[in-house]
């Protein structure tokens, strides 16, 4: 987004500093471009340090565009040709290569590196590095759970830029404050952090960067519960850059305000605004955005329950990032309409659809299992491990859906992500009913409370309910009376799932209603 600071504007040549505006805007395609030739011609003309500004920006290009091991293999490369001839530049590669294992969730290796480039910048004298450096300290910590540091460090970045009247760096550093005191729940501090960008801009001309610390507003809104509040935010947003005729940001803002309309259980218009904003997108040639709009409405449609409608969008936003080769962003919709098919299991598909629909969701989840695998997203894994576990579960695979889980509650534990491990969690447990009841209750509990820690209020509710229904079962299912034994069929019938009585749009999210009675029989 346009509310980032890249230290080497300073220092860099008109070229790079408008492949940073290119990629601040997430127009990845020009920056690439413009890079790689550049990258020629200074090979040509023997130019190391213009060679170096080429392969730093097509790492952050591919930084941009999630795929994690190309963006590490670049800034290596780059940093090899770079060290010992530019201490600056030589820092900035540094810190590039601190995102990218921040990104990469190896948090020990990020902070190390950061701290490196930290040092760099102080010995050749770039207070603005060094402040950027600590912004992304901030973040590293933020992802350690260590939110009280992650706090410290970013007012410290803050304080920094303040210092030196970089208004962009002091943006930068106040979004990653807000991002933390979000995560802490503290949500009075982070409209107030908020609010300080919008001043920073505010009567200014530099509408890309007013309108991005609006739309920043109206997420803190929207986290608050002030959904209409958040709405006005965003629609105002979209009203500038619509008047500045900045339509690649327009679409943008429209997205984030369909986002904000679905939370506000307001679907009407956000159908419209999230179509609207594909429209521009192919207006302009937009096709990443395109595909982002196109999965942005087939998960809105999945999450309403219209599964077919979702499934047909998704399909036409697949085969557009095959074509393109956005890659993150069909991995994104391939586990979609995974997550979709398993859905309208859950909803009550039987018979054949119900076959066709668990293959067709193994089928998605595991290409787009490999996809994240190919490009380094742990968190994508997680998700495809996750939806790739309750079809087996479901299926009766249980061996291989307990093993899938497992692998993401391992993932989860690398990634330090406790909500993540909780619903992972959540479904071994469920694996775990017929073979080890007492071991099935054991990491219920413990799912429940990491999900107590971290997760949402529905994944809550969906724990208590797993860990009820495990306890329950073990009372009646054991070694008692016969009066006292039931049948499986009246807990629970071939069809329903033990959140059956729950409001579906939301329990779907909680992952534990993959426990049937197909896996009963194929335990036993």
């Amino acid at each position: 987004m346009a509310l980032v600071f890249e230290e080497i504007v300073t220092d860099c040549p008109q070229w790079a500093k408008e492949c940073v505006a290119f990629i601040a805007t997430e127009d990845y395609g020009k920056a690439m471009v413009s890079a790689r030739e550049n990258f020629e011609a200074s090979c040509k003309n023997k130019d190391s340090k213009g060679k170096v500004f080429a392969l730093l920006i097509i790492a952050k290009v591919h930084l941009g565009m999630g795929e994690l091991y190309d963006a590490k293999e670049i800034a290596e490369k780059a940093f090899d040709v770079v060290k010992g001839s530019d201490a600056k530049l030589e820092a900035s590669v540094k810190h590039t290569l601190a995102k990218v294992s921040l990104k990469l969730c190896r948090f020990s290796e990020a902070l190390e590196v950061a701290e490196e480039a930290s040092g760099m910048f102080s010995k050749a004298g770039s207070k603005a590095g060094e402040a950027a450096v600590l912004s992304s300290i901030a973040e590293t910590h933020l992802a350690c759970q260590k939110k009280q540091e992650a706090v410290k460090v970013a007012k410290q970045a803050v304080a920094m830029f303040k210092d030196i009247n970089e208004k962009l760096g002091e943006a930068d550093a106040l979004a990653t404050t807000v991002k933390i005191h979000l995560n802490m729940k503290r949500y009075e501090e982070a409209l107030r952090a908020a609010n300080e960008i919008v001043g920073i801009y505010q009567g200014g001309d530099d509408t890309a960067r007013m309108g991005a610390s609006m739309l920043l507003v109206s997420d803190v809104r929207k986290a608050m519960g002030e959904t209409a509040e958040a709405e006005e935010m965003a629609s105002k947003a979209v009203e500038l850059f619509e008047d500045a005729m900045d339509r690649r940001a327009q679409a943008m803002a429209l997205r984030k305000l369909a986002d904000t309309c679905f939370a506000n259980n307001n679907q009407t218009d956000g159908w419209t605004y999230v179509r609207e904003a594909r429209d521009i997108c192919a207006s302009i040639g937009n096709k990443k955005g395109e595909a982002s709009a196109l999965c942005q409405i087939a998960a809105a449609h999945v999450a309403l329950g219209s599964f077919e409608e979702g499934g047909h969008i998704a399909e036409e936003g697949i085969k557009l990032c095959r074509e393109e080769d956005y890659k993150e962003d069909l991995a994104t919709m391939l586990w979609t309409v995974a997550d979709g098919h398993m859905a309208e299991i859950m909803a009550g598909a039987a018979g054949p659809r119900e076959s066709h629909l668990n293959w067709m969701a193994r089928k998605k989840g595991k290409e787009a299992l490999a996809l994240f695998q190919q490009t380094g997203s742990l968190s994508g894994q997680v998700k495809c491990l996750n939806v790739l576990a309750m079809a087996f579960i479901s299926y009766g695979n249980v061996a291989e859906g307990k093993a899938k889980a497992k692998a993401g509650v391992q993932i989860a534990k690398e990634m330090e992500d406790k909500e993540a491990e909780g619903l992972n969690l959540l479904l071994v447990a469920q694996a775990r009913l017929y073979d080890n009841r007492d071991e099935a209750l054991r990491l219920a509990r413990l799912a429940e409370k990491l999900l107590k820690e971290s997760g949402t209020p529905d994944e809550i509710k969906g724990a208590e309910e797993v860990v009820e229904f495990i306890r329950d079962f073990e009372r009646t299912g054991g070694k008692k009376d016969k009066e006292a034994k039931i049948k499986l069929s009246d807990v629970q019938s071939e069809k329903t799932d033990i959140t059956g009585d729950l409001e579906f749009g939301k329990v779907r999210k909680c992952y534990f209603h993959c426990f049937t009675a197909r896996l009963a029989r194929a335990s036993r």
